[in-house]
């Protein structure tokens, strides 16, 4: 059987004018019809709200309304209400029809038990008030708007809206506990001044923006995606489960927390051409914060706070990365993009690796600190003021470098771990910047690579001097070109390979550990004669071509001294002579007693001071030049002393030229 009605109304009646009495009680609705019948509502306007009252007065009890069976919407909209003071709305079966439904309880409830719109959709819904929203099954509908919730609003089945006015909802509490899914643009927005849940087995799938919005707290529990559009969650956000935020892989769609957002769980985020935006904290650092946390694509991620988590992952991004606070990770950091910016530390229990192509900065508090490698393999420069840590594990550069702070690396004091650079380094101003190197018992190594139409060498402070240089702690040391203002300090176990130049600027040069020329040799501490102040020239262990070449070494000192602390181009059975050794300037050059000092020819311009040598003098060759020097030891100074015997060959006359004592 059907029922079919139109409109209905009861109530109470106003009080009489001038009594301030209450207005009365509306009496209650209840339709039902046969167990399979259906109530069929045309055009329907059914009210059960009590009486106005008068003067000092109140409103009388709205009654309850209730629809026992299947409800089915014909012509025009249907319109229920108890009014503004109570009064339960309750559809106790199923609703279907292609027209507008509007309910309003005031401080009563609306309970809906069966499907809504599953049939036929749903026009748009309105709950204009209610205290208690429960929808108990799916619904499906052109639209859904609540503009008041007293209390609790509650859909407990999948919701489904198809026009671009989607969903609305504002209420105190409100959870979603199926999948929520708007086609038609349809927008999801929900504005909860208490908590907003969408529970485990939830989720998002909205062609339009979605606008969450909490005063407490915003649970999410399943995965949000819109067709290009904006995600913003404005409230403290919990994750439940693992989720993906996802706004399309081309399309422009902003994902944002305003707030705090924390979970143990796994996170995903893919913004397409759109931006991610972290305002708060991200993972709370008493739970280790999340799990793995992916960023598939993005074109700018900001992080404003903390973020905590076993290992953060970026696959892509077309702009910028950029960390303002502290990044605590139990695993790795990988990254994957244009530019990376880290503003505050980084601190990773295993590797740290950035891809970056474009220009990849760390700020003076943006210290790297892995127990696993850090490895930089992008294209793209590195910008550095903070200093990288790891426990024994290597640290790697590809590109150019540009020193914006006083920059130390370190991969321990004692344990293996390598340092290596492929690419030059510079500082940002002339002497402004320094570079600390401690390897431990790893070795350090400024590459070359001449494979490209380009060579590319890691020579340091080529275009802008460096302030200084300490590589200290290394068991090998592989240099190209370094040219500081300051000093620079070279110390290995094992062996300092040299293959280039280094220039300072009236500071001290030492190598302090055996070192091998592979190529010529040329050490200036007067910066090409500009120096205002003495730089001192010390080699605390062994000097020595490499084998078999005879390389050159070239020493200007200017005002101050140079130091061979032990033997010079004595390696191999002399297979590590010296070729032509030429002493611009110094003051007093010495050569440690009983350190034999063997090269192809020796050479002193100038001396001011005291030249000694300690132990034997071997030259195999001629100075040479134009006009030709057939001396093999010619020297310009002022005293001179040679403690031990002097053999020159293949026709090298010795010519001392002093102004004190021989």
């Amino acid at each position: 059987a059907t029922i079919t009605i139109s409109d209905i109304t009861t109530t109470g009646g106003a009080a009489h004018t001038g009594t301030d009495a209450n207005g009365g009680n509306a009496g209650t609705i209840t339709l039902t019809t046969h167990a399979d019948g259906t109530i069929t509502l045309d055009d329907s306007t059914i009210t059960a709200a009590g009486g106005a009252g008068e003067g000092t007065g109140t409103q009388g009890a709205g009654a309850n309304i209730t629809f026992s069976n299947a409800v089915a919407l014909t012509t025009g909209s249907a319109v229920i209400s108890t009014g503004d003071t109570g009064g339960t709305i309750e559809f106790q079966n199923t609703i279907n029809g292609g027209q507008d439904l509007s309910l309003s309880a005031g401080e009563g409830n609306i309970v809906i038990k069966g499907d809504v719109g599953k049939g036929t959709r749903l026009g748009n819904v309105t709950i204009t008030r209610a205290y208690n929203v429960t929808v108990d099954n799916e619904l499906n509908a052109a639209s859904v708007t609540q503009t008041n919730g007293d209390n609790q609003t509650n859909f407990f089945g999948a919701v489904d809206t198809n026009t671009s006015t989607g969903i609305n909802v504002k209420g105190t509490s409100v959870g979603f506990y199926g999948f929520v899914t708007t086609t038609g643009l349809g927008t999801v927005s929900v504005d909860a001044s208490d908590r907003l849940n969408f529970w485990l087995s939830s989720g998002i799938d909205s062609a339009g923006e979605v606008a969450l919005k909490a005063g407490i707290q915003i649970g999410i529990g399943g995965d949000v995606t819109t067709a290009g559009k904006d995600v913003t969650f404005d409230g403290a956000t919990a994750v439940y489960t693992t989720v993906a935020f996802d706004t399309g892989d081309s399309a422009a769609g902003t994902i944002r927390f305003t707030d705090t957002l924390d979970g143990i769980e796994d996170l995903t985020f893919d913004a397409g051409s759109g931006d991610i935006i972290f305002d708060g904290a991200v993972g709370a650092a008493e739970r280790s914060g999340f799990n793995i946390v992916t960023v598939k694509s993005a074109a700018t991620v900001t992080a404003a706070n903390t973020f905590v988590a076993k290992d953060f992952v970026q696959e892509a991004g077309t702009v910028l990365t950029q960390f303002d606070g502290a990044v605590t990770l139990s695993g790795l950091f990988n990254f994957t993009g244009q530019a990376l910016t880290l503003n505050a530390a980084l601190d990773s229990g295993s590797t740290v690796d950035v891809s970056n192509a474009g220009t990849f900065i760390t700020a003076a508090a943006g210290d790297i600190t892995s127990t696993g490698a850090f490895t930089q393999d992008g294209v793209g420069t590195s910008s550095l003021a903070g200093d990288i840590t790891t426990t024994n594990n290597n640290i790697s550069f590809a590109a150019g470098i540009t020193l914006t702070g006083n920059v130390s690396m370190t991969t321990g004091t004692t344990g293996a771990g390598n340092i290596t650079f492929a690419d030059t380094i510079n500082a940002t101003t002339a002497g402004g910047q320094s570079l600390t190197l401690t390897a431990g018992d790893g070795n350090v190594v400024f590459d070359t690579d001449t494979s490209g139409s380009t060579p590319v060498t890691a020579h340091v402070g080529d275009s802008v001097a460096l302030s200084s240089i300490d590589v200290t702690g290394a068991n090998n040391i592989t240099l190209r070109d370094v040219t500081t203002t300051g000093t620079q300090t070279y110390t290995a176990s094992g062996v300092i390979d040299t293959n280039s130049t280094y220039i300072s600027d009236g500071a001290d040069i030492r190598f302090e550990g055996a070192t091998v020329a592979n190529s010529a040799l040329v050490i200036d501490t007067t910066d090409a004669g500009n120096a205002s102040t003495a730089g001192t020239v010390t080699f605390t262990s062994t000097l020595d071509s490499a084998d078999g070449a005879t390389n050159n070494v070239t020493i200007t000192a200017g005002a101050g001294n140079i130091e061979f602390d032990a033997a010079v181009g004595t390696a191999a059975s002399n297979a590590g002579r010296l070729g032509a050794l030429t002493i611009n300037s110094a003051t007093s050059v010495t050569v440690a007693d009983g350190a034999a000092l063997n090269a192809v020819s020796i050479k002193q311009v100038d001396g001011t001071g005291t030249t000694t040598f300690g132990g034997t003098v071997n030259t195999s060759g001629q100075i040479g030049g134009d006009p030709a020097n057939t001396n093999g030891i010619d020297i310009n100074g002022n005293n001179v002393r040679f403690k031990v015997g002097v053999t020159t060959t293949n026709n090298g006359a010795v010519r001392i030229n002093n102004a004190g004592t021989l």
